[in-house]
Formats: C-alpha cells, structure tokens, sequence
C-alpha cells in the first residue's frame, strides 16, 4: 500500500480531512467519505488513531498536521 502522493491529515471543521490519498487506498478503508466539495476525503475525527495506525502498518508515507488536536 506504499504511495508517492504526498498524504496529509488535517483536522477541519470537527472532521479529519485526508488530502493527496489515492482511490486504491481510500477504497481499503471502510470510514472514509469523499468530499467533492474540498476532492478530498474524510473521516469523523474518531477513527485518527484506526486511519494513523493503518498508515504506518502498511508504510504509507503522509504528514499529520492533526496530531495538535
């Protein structure tokens, strides 16, 4: 599940908004919605810690900008 799309999590009005992740991925994890307002998925802040840990199981690289929250 590696990519090099650059994958960055933000905390965004009560949602976790998921940027540069491609559809083979976002279709492996149950929780994501996209946004074709933003074309970017998201996910209900209570799945970070699931949506992290699932990232540096299978070695995805991303940036957390929501780890403050």
């Amino acid at each position: 599940m590696e990519s090099t799309n650059e994958i960055q999590i933000r905390f965004l009005d009560g949602t976790l908004l998921i940027t540069g992740l491609t559809e083979d991925i976002a279709l492996r994890i149950p929780f994501l919605v996209y946004d074709k307002r933003v074309s970017a998925f998201r996910a209900e802040a209570i799945h970070y810690r699931e949506l992290v840990e699932l990232f540096v199981n299978e070695k995805v690289v991303y940036t957390d900008n929501a780890k403050e929250y």
